[in-house]
């Protein structure tokens, strides 16, 4: 359940972030864009193993375990390579609008 409830919570950060950073459909293809690079990086550095970093607790016993432990990997580097893409989108943006208003 708290499995879930973290999930959850960092689906909300990865919404709420790509919806303020996005003003049109091609910035959601441009961050799609972004992630894809940077998901074999996080899966060999960061979110690769997420039992390394939460509690044993957090997982259910047994062989269903497993399954807990795979699929909070692989939801762990889907949304956090989209929070970074986006969070990249969102720095890009801002340094373009401020490029172009110092031109003026």
């Amino acid at each position: 359940m708290v499995l879930a409830m973290a999930g959850l919570a960092l689906a909300a950060l990865v919404g709420l972030t790509v919806w303020s950073v996005t003003g049109r459909f091609w910035h959601l293809l441009v961050i799609a864009a972004i992630a894809v690079p940077l998901m074999p990086l996080l899966v060999n550095t960061v979110t690769g193993d997420v039992s390394r970093y939460a509690p044993g607790w957090l997982f259910s016993d047994a062989a269903s375990g497993k399954d807990d432990v795979v699929i909070a990997s692989v939801a762990a580097t889907f949304f956090i390579a989209i929070l970074l893409a986006a969070l990249a989108f969102g720095l890009g943006k801002a340094v373009w609008r401020l490029a172009n208003r110092s031109r003026e």
